[in-house]
């Protein structure tokens, strides 16, 4: 399942590649040629240059660049995570509280 969701898998033996590189591996994900990166089909200079940071965890994920609302919610996500995280400041105080034993 990791190995489906990352978008690689070891091969016993070494292949070569369209530039004559023997790979150790493949990747579903990103073509590795000696002077450029495609990823999902995107230059890697392009991703670097035009995508925003949720845009390019999309691309990585769905393999797609995502439409302006997905992007918008997807960024609205991320932050959320970050500044919550799974066990927020005004969730650790809540649980804080109550393991005291108080009256409520």
């Amino acid at each position: 399942m990791l190995r489906i969701f990352l978008g690689f898998e070891n091969k016993k033996t070494l292949k070569e590649g369209r530039n004559g590189m023997l790979k150790p591996w493949q990747s579903f994900i990103t073509e590795i040629d000696r002077d450029k990166l495609i990823t999902r089909g995107v230059d890697q200079e392009e991703i670097l240059r035009t995508y925003r940071y949720e845009e390019m965890i999309y691309l990585l994920v769905l393999g797609k660049r995502p439409a302006e609302v997905e992007s918008e919610m997807l960024r609205a996500v991320i932050i959320s995570h970050c500044s919550h995280g799974i066990t927020g400041q005004s969730t650790l105080a809540v649980r804080m509280g109550v393991d005291c034993g108080p009256a409520l």
